[in-house]
């Protein structure tokens, strides 16, 4: 999982409301039937979103997508992946997973604490450099990657690939920065990367003082607030596919919310907000 996930910003106020309990959090609300799902038009955005990255028209046009997690040595500008997990978009299957050797970075105790991977369990295990070849064939089928904090899996894949010797140039305009490059030995993924962290706090975050975001909210509490069941595994460390496996269900879930509204069934019913800041 992306560590950066453990900020103060997170919240677990993302549940819809549910008939009455509508009066709470809107002005002049519409009467609500009991047991009828309300969400409002933010997070039916956030539905819609998920809903067109689930349907195949939609890879159709702006490419194949998958959902990549990492775990790390750190947090830190020199640290780099020891576990990486891709789900393809498509299909939910695991197309790579693997523990990957650290060619330079210790493992802090701090990340150790979080996802268990030691440095005895990465004995006899390849590093970025020789798993390369698998990674990029299989990240290069793909236009677009999803990733529960887009940003940190991004700058560890860049980190990583850097501090194994690699040219690695990634994201929408990596080919004009690739061409820019003098290496003789270039690597490109011309990729959309996608935060799902982002979309999903646009929705279900508790907005921000003096700021037109709203705060993150963890992965665990995303899931379990839109009743996505976890693995049993994932009760206690962390570990890539299990964190990947998660954002795909978290995804799939809302994508049905919106198929729900299309088909007639979800008794939706879009209010005005009352607005709620973090921190009152």
């Amino acid at each position: 999982m992306s560590m950066g996930m453990n900020n103060n910003n997170t919240t677990n106020r993302s549940t819809p409301f549910i008939g009455a309990d509508i009066q709470h959090a809107a002005s002049s609300p519409p009467y609500v039937p009991p047991g009828t799902s309300c969400w409002f038009p933010r997070q039916q955005d956030v539905h819609k979103w998920a809903w067109h990255l689930m349907h195949p028209d939609t890879a159709q046009e702006r490419g194949a997508w998958c959902v990549l997690d990492t775990e790390t040595t750190g947090l830190e500008d020199d640290d780099e992946i020891v576990e990486l997990a891709i789900i393809d978009g498509l299909t939910g299957e695991t197309f790579y997973l693997n523990h990957i050797k650290p060619t330079a970075a210790p493992i802090s105790p701090a990340a150790m604490a979080v996802h268990g991977i030691t440095p005895e369990l990465l004995v006899g295990r390849n590093t970025l450099l020789l798993e390369w070849p698998v990674i990029y064939d299989v990240l290069s089928k793909y236009g677009r990657v999803v990733t529960y904090n887009a940003p940190f899996d991004r700058r560890m894949l860049l980190q990583s690939a850097r501090a194994a010797g690699l040219s690695l140039f990634v994201g929408i305009e990596a080919t004009e920065r690739a061409a820019l490059s003098h290496s003789p030995a270039k690597f490109v993924l011309k990729q959309d990367w996608i935060c799902a962290m982002n979309m999903y706090a646009h929705g279900f975050g508790v907005a921000r003082k003096f700021s037109h975001s709203r705060g993150w909210v963890r992965l665990e509490e995303a899931c379990h607030a839109q009743g996505v069941q976890l693995p049993a595994e994932k009760q206690g460390w962390h570990n890539a596919e299990t964190d990947a496996r998660a954002t795909y269900d978290l995804i799939a879930t809302l994508a049905q919310r919106h198929q729900a509204d299309l088909d007639g069934q979800a008794g939706v019913v879009a209010v005005e907000e009352k607005l709620e800041v973090e921190g009152e």
